[in-house]
């Protein structure tokens, strides 16, 4: 199917604030590290999803916002934060103390802390194994890009002493987009694309195929009625025809003729009788012969004349027809007239040749 309509989002293009940029989720962890292997394997999408799946399986996978051991903090330093932004008017100072009131102790001290790193790599490789996996994203991602957003506000303001200007920096913070690690990057399985090239490939080689048998009827064409114009052109004075001489005949060899033919047929059949009779001689004498002797000599007999080959056919005598009556049915000769076998007759030249069987 052709696209019939192509729409197109003509807006301004999105540029990354210096101030407030997204936050990266690429990390060198084990995971990242064998979903990039698996990017690069044949099967891309099943390898990326089989390695995730693994993961989501492992004690590392973060599923529940309130499972870790920093979710009580993040929960009571977020709220800190919603009562800074509705008061307004806030500083650094402010937002580092909601930092130590929450975790207890300064933002520098909570970045140095093991839990603190643990829990930050765990929902970053948590957000993208969700991304991969698709019977995980019924998972509360929405709450967990939040603690991670809060997580990477605490680095920041122990970075940087002079933030957050206002409340406005500090929501624009905390609302910060996320990066999908660049390397594990998979196209979209509703896309129509592949599909779509693959159609235009196919028809535009039809369509080439198409051509060239076309080119080739047309330079036939073109050569048979060049032919033809040339052989209308053509006079009979052209044209020279190979005259007809005359040669003897050639005479068959005595034993291929029709006469000697008969005669070796005739000889086999005498001979065969002569064979036959004294099989049965031989057999009475023996006081063996009977009924059933004799039919076997008259059967092979039969079979061996029958099974010959026909040397010489030759044809049936044609019947004479029968004398009709005056209402055109042929006559039926009187009961007890004898009526003569039909018999079949051969001839060479002008000679008749006597009767080989009769029926």
């Amino acid at each position: 199917m052709e696209p019939l309509f192509r729409l197109a989002l003509v807006r301004p293009p999105v540029e990354q604030d210096p101030e407030h940029p997204s936050i990266e989720l690429a990390q060198a962890t084990p995971y990242q590290g064998s979903l990039a292997a698996a990017l690069e394997s044949d099967d891309r999408r099943g390898g990326a999803v089989a390695v995730s799946r693994a993961f989501v399986a492992s004690d590392g996978f973060v599923g529940d916002p309130s499972a870790h051991e920093l979710a009580a903090a993040l929960a009571d330093f977020g709220d800190r934060l919603n009562a800074l932004e509705a008061e307004g008017g806030i500083g650094h100072d402010a937002v580092a103390g909601a930092v130590a009131a929450a975790f207890g102790a300064l933002p520098a001290d909570v970045v140095a802390d093991q839990a603190y790193a643990a829990v930050l790599h765990g929902l970053r490789d948590s957000i993208v194994a969700i991304k991969y996996v698709q019977e995980e994203h019924s998972r509360p991602v929405h709450t967990l890009a939040a603690q991670l957003r809060d997580l990477e506000l605490v680095v920041k303001v122990a970075d940087d002493p002079g933030f957050p200007a206002d409340a406005v920096a500090l929501h624009r913070h905390r609302i910060r987009s996320l990066q999908l690690p660049t390397k594990t990057s998979l196209a979209s399985v509703l896309s129509s694309s592949a599909r779509e090239k693959a159609e235009r490939e196919q028809r535009e080689e039809a369509e080439r195929e198409r051509q060239e048998h076309v080119a080739e009827l047309l330079t036939t064409y073109r050569g048979l009625r060049v032919a033809v114009d040339e052989l209308t052109q053509l006079h009979g004075d052209d044209l020279a025809a190979t005259a007809v001489e005359a040669h003897e005949a050639i005479e068959l060899p005595e034993e291929l003729r029709p006469v000697a033919a008969l005669q070796e047929q005739r000889a086999f059949g005498s001979q065969l009788s002569q064979l036959t009779l004294r099989r049965v001689e031989s057999e009475r004498d023996a006081h063996d012969a009977g009924p059933a002797a004799v039919g076997g000599a008259s059967e092979l007999a039969r079979v061996t004349l029958t099974a010959y080959p026909a040397l010489l056919a030759g044809r049936p005598s044609t019947p004479r027809r029968s004398p009709r009556s005056a209402s055109g049915w042929p006559r039926v000769p009187p009961s007890g007239s004898p009526r003569r076998p039909p018999r079949c007759s051969a001839s060479v030249g002008s000679t008749p040749l006597p009767a080989l069987w009769t029926a």
